[in-house]
């Protein structure tokens, strides 16, 4: 396998997105478990105040307008593509960037089916689109879980 087929295989991506989560845990003394099961509805649970949460964790790259997309869809390349999680299978979604190196924090109820998160300022008509939010607001604090 070339080294940029590896690199670009969304499989990688997600597990690249799932070690660097684990870090960032460790890193601020969050308790993290990984299910055992293959294809739970959540990537980890975490222990914060006092309770477990279910966690989801998305590998996010800026597309060409410089925009984050975070989706509801389970699935990649198809696999999936027509399934999305409720808002019930999922606590927290957090969505990492590699242009960026940051984490972000998405409010998993108030994404319909897809998030965009502008990393520039929106011009005209997008800037009153509900679905574009500033990325700067969504910057993941882990201490205020």
């Amino acid at each position: 396998m070339s080294d940029k087929r590896y690199t670009e295989d969304p499989r990688i991506k997600g597990e690249i997105a799932e070690h660097l989560f684990v870090i960032e845990c460790l890193k601020n003394k969050i308790e993290i478990t990984k299910p055992l099961q293959q294809n739970p509805r959540y990537d980890f649970l975490i222990f914060k105040n006092g309770l477990w949460k279910k966690v989801q964790v998305k590998y996010a790259s800026l597309n060409k307008n410089g925009r984050i997309s975070v989706s509801k869809v389970k699935g990649q390349n198809g696999r999936d593509k027509n399934l999305t999680y409720q808002d019930e299978e999922i606590d927290y979604m957090f969505a990492y960037n590699p242009e960026t190196n940051k984490w972000y924090d998405i409010p998993f109820r108030d994404i319909k089916r897809c998030l965009l998160l502008n990393t520039i300022g929106a011009k005209g008509k997008q800037a009153n689109n509900k679905n574009i939010r500033k990325a700067e607001d969504y910057i993941l604090n882990l201490d205020n879980l």
